[in-house]
C-alpha cells in the first residue's frame, strides 16, 4: 500500500511566503501602472487645455470664472487664480474631460489682468520632467487632496501660481476672495515653472507681475524707494534693473528705467542691443540690452553724474512711441525716419551748467530738438542719436558722450561726462 505524502510546515510556509511575495510586486507593478495612466492623462489633458487657451487667446480676452481669488497689489489686481472649471472649458472648447483622474478636480487656473496669458497647474502622483514620467520612490496617495504627498506641474507663461508652502493647497482652497501681496502674511510659493519656484514676499512677487518696468512698479507700490528691482518686461524672464523712484524736491525723477552707464574707463560692446556690465557695479560700463525692446516707453532721460555719482544735468525728451518701436528699426535703412524715432519734445529738468533753456533747438529749425532723432537698434557699440540737421550724430560710446563732429552744439562741457540714459 502506497502512503500519503503531505506538505510539511516549513514548506507551507516557503510556498505561502512567495505566493505573499508575488502578489505584492503584482499589487506594486500594477498600482504602478494605474499612477503612470493617471500621470500620463493629466499630461495630456493639461497640454491639450493650454493648447485651446492659446488659441483662444489670439481671438479673445482669455475666459474669467464666476468665481476667482483676486490677488492685488493694494488697489491694483495683478492676476486671479481659480479652477479651468467647466466655463473655462466650454468657453475654449475644450470637450476632452478637463478633470483630474483620480480626484475628479479641475486643474488650477491662474490668469494675467488683461487676460491676455495663462498657466495651469495639476498634482501628479510621480515626479515629472517635462512630459517624460520618471519613476522614483514615493509614498502612495490614496487621498489626493494631501497635497503635501503629490507633485505639482504647471504649463504656460510663467506667471507663477501661488500654493501654501508646507501643506502645497492652491490659494482658491483656503478660503480668500482677495490676496493683497503687500499685506498677506503667511508661507507661499508660488510657481514659475517646474523648475523656478519662488518662496513668498512681496519683493518676489513684484519681479514676477508680466510686462513691468519701474513706472509700473512705482504705480503699484508709492512708496518704492530707489534701487534694484526685478521686473518682467518681456513676460519670458524677470530680469534685475536700477528703478529711480526719489522725488525729493525731484519730481521727475520718479520712475524712471535705468538703460544704460557709461564709465571713464569705456568698452566696446554698450548699446541697445547688448547686455553689459552689472547693475550692481557702478564702477564700469552697464547696459541693459535687448530686454530694453519689451518695454513700452515714452520718454528718454540724460543725465551727467560725476564721479561721485552726483547728477549735474538732466535732460528728458519725449518720443514719437509708435515710430521707435517700428518693425523697420532693427535693421540698417537709409530713410532716418525707420531707423529713429522722432523726437516732440524735450526739458531740461537739472542743471547746474547753466544750459540754454531752448534744450539744444537748432538754428535753422527752432520749433524743434536739435536731437530730432533717437533710436538705432541696430547699433552695437553706441547709443546713437541724430541732430536735426542731419550734419551729425550724438554718439553714446561706453566712455562717454559724443559726436560726429566732436562737438556738443554750443556746450563742449557736456562731452567725455560719465553719462546715464533712463526710459519711462
Amino acid at each position: 500500500m502506497m502512503q500519503k505524502k503531505w506538505f510539511t510546515l516549513v514548506e507551507l510556509i516557503v510556498v505561502i511566503t512567495i505566493l505573499s511575495i508575488l502578489s505584492t510586486l503584482g499589487f506594486v507593478m500594477y498600482t504602478d501602472y494605474l499612477i503612470w495612466v493617471r500621470d500620463s492623462s493629466r499630461i495630456q489633458q493639461m497640454t491639450e487645455i493650454h493648447k485651446s487657451i492659446t488659441l483662444y487667446g489670439t481671438r479673445s480676452r482669455l475666459p474669467l470664472p464666476e468665481e476667482s481669488v483676486s490677488i492685488v497689489s493694494g488697489a491694483s489686481e495683478i492676476w486671479t487664480q481659480w479652477y479651468a472649471n467647466q466655463t473655462v472649458l466650454d468657453t475654449i472648447r475644450y470637450s476632452d474631460g478637463g478633470k483630474d483622474p483620480k480626484s475628479k478636480k479641475y486643474y488650477t487656473y491662474f490668469l494675467s489682468s488683461d487676460r491676455r496669458y495663462a498657466q495651469i497647474l495639476g498634482f501628479f502622483e510621480e515626479k515629472t520632467v517635462g512630459k517624460l514620467l520618471t519613476l522614483l520612490p514615493y509614498s502612495y496617495a490614496e487621498d489626493t487632496t494631501d497635497y503635501s504627498t503629490l507633485y505639482p506641474q504647471v504649463y504656460g507663461v510663467e506667471l507663477g501660481i501661488l500654493l501654501e508652502d508646507e501643506t502645497q493647497v492652491p490659494v482658491q482652497e483656503l478660503n480668500w476672495e482677495t490676496l493683497d501681496i503687500l499685506t498677506t502674511t503667511g508661507s507661499l510659493i508660488s510657481y514659475l515653472s517646474n523648475d523656478n519656484i519662488i518662496s513668498w514676499s512681496w519683493e518676489a512677487l513684484l519681479g514676477m507681475v508680466p510686462n513691468t518696468d519701474c513706472k509700473k512698479l512705482l504705480n503699484l507700490i508709492p512708496w518704492l524707494q530707489s534701487g534694484i528691482y526685478k521686473v518682467n518686461p518681456s513676460w519670458i524672464k524677470s530680469v534685475n534693473v536700477y528703478c529711480e523712484m526719489d522725488d525729493s524736491n525731484k519730481w521727475y525723477w520718479e520712475g524712471w528705467t535705468l538703460v544704460a552707464r557709461t564709465h571713464t574707463t569705456g568698452g566696446l560692446w554698450f548699446s541697445w542691443l547688448l547686455s553689459s556690465g552689472n547693475v550692481y557695479d557702478d564702477s564700469a560700463i552697464y547696459s541693459m540690452g535687448i530686454d530694453v525692446k519689451d518695454i513700452r516707453f515714452s520718454e528718454i532721460m540724460f543725465a551727467v553724474y560725476d564721479t561721485w555719482k552726483n547728477i549735474t544735468t538732466a535732460v528728458k525728451y519725449d518720443l514719437n512711441n509708435q515710430l521707435f518701436f517700428s518693425s523697420e528699426i532693427d535693421s540698417p535703412n537709409t530713410d532716418l525716419s525707420l531707423q529713429y524715432s522722432e523726437t516732440s519734445n524735450c526739458e531740461i529738468l537739472y542743471d547746474t551748467q547753466n544750459l540754454d533753456q531752448s534744450c539744444y533747438r537748432n538754428l535753422d529749425r527752432p520749433d524743434r530738438p536739435s536731437l530730432r532723432y533717437w533710436g538705432a537698434f541696430w547699433n552695437t557699440n553706441s547709443f546713437v542719436f541724430n541732430r536735426q540737421n542731419s550734419d551729425s550724430s550724438w554718439f553714446m560710446y561706453s566712455d562717454g558722450f559724443k559726436s560726429g563732429n566732436n562737438s556738443m552744439y554750443a556746450n563742449d562741457s557736456l562731452l567725455w561726462k560719465q553719462w546715464m540714459l533712463f526710459i519711462r
